[in-house]
């Protein structure tokens, strides 16, 4: 029990040795999934099953809107985020709509060049979920069905994936007062699938594998932030004005 104590006065102590702060705010990603295997399941799917002609396509990148935040101790950043985000496609006879979030913790080290720019190495370790619903078109608004015992044709399943990634931040500060601050981030990263769950449907009976899809890849996120800075003070003297 002592030893426990003694380690955590010494943890406590450490902390309080170091500058504190934080920031968060909202944030705009776009992911560069590899869409090829979804747009021909679901291009198949049009053609076999429903009858339709058309190619059906998603398109990169995929937007996703959230919020994230972050505290500092020292250099050492840890924080975290989420985001999500739905569209949707269709062809001559199939609608396709698509939703997805992902949420992560994110690991960093903070190195400040000048008052106005950070730059912020960072490994990232999350999860992401996908959803696919499928929705046979049947006419134009207001026409009559010529079967009223005719089902159209209705699917959806779900799948998700564990994934690590590294990321890049670049972060553009703005005093307020004193320490306080609103900035501009700017991070490019890359997200590396670990797991990769079975695609399931509403009934929870697995289905046929999408290959190579997820919310991993290459993604760009834009953030505006709030917060404190690590320093007492922010404020620009006039050679950070001549440096920025």
């Amino acid at each position: 029990m002592k030893k426990v104590v003694t380690i955590s006065l010494i943890l406590v102590a450490v902390l309080f040795a170091f500058k504190a702060g934080g920031w968060g705010g909202l944030t705009v990603s776009g992911f560069f999934p590899d869409l090829s295997g979804l747009n021909a399941e679901i291009t198949r799917i049009n053609h076999e099953y429903v009858g339709g002609t058309d190619e059906i396509r998603f398109n990169s990148p995929l937007f996703m809107i959230g919020a994230h935040g972050c505290g500092q101790i020292g250099p050492l950043t840890i924080g975290g985020g989420g985001a999500g985000f739905g569209i949707r496609e269709q062809g001559d006879t199939l609608s396709a709509h698509l939703r997805y979030g992902m949420g992560y913790g994110e690991l960093g080290f903070q190195i400040e060049p000048y008052r106005w720019l950070w730059i912020r190495p960072c490994l990232q370790i999350g999860g992401s979920g996908f959803e696919i619903e499928l929705d046979e078109i049947i006419g134009s608004i207001g026409d009559p069905l010529q079967d009223t015992l005719y089902a159209p044709y209705h699917h959806l399943t779900t799948a998700w994936s564990f994934d690590l990634g590294a990321a890049l931040a670049l972060h553009l500060n703005l005093p307020i007062t004193g320490a306080g601050f609103v900035g501009l981030e700017i991070k490019g990263g890359y997200l590396y699938p670990m797991y990769t769950s079975e695609w399931r449907d509403e009934n929870n009976m697995t289905r046929r594998e999408i290959e190579g899809f997820g919310i991993f890849g290459p993604y760009v996120q834009i953030a505006v932030n709030f917060g404190r800075s690590a320093d007492v003070d922010l404020s620009w003297e006039d050679d950070d004005w001549e440096d920025f």
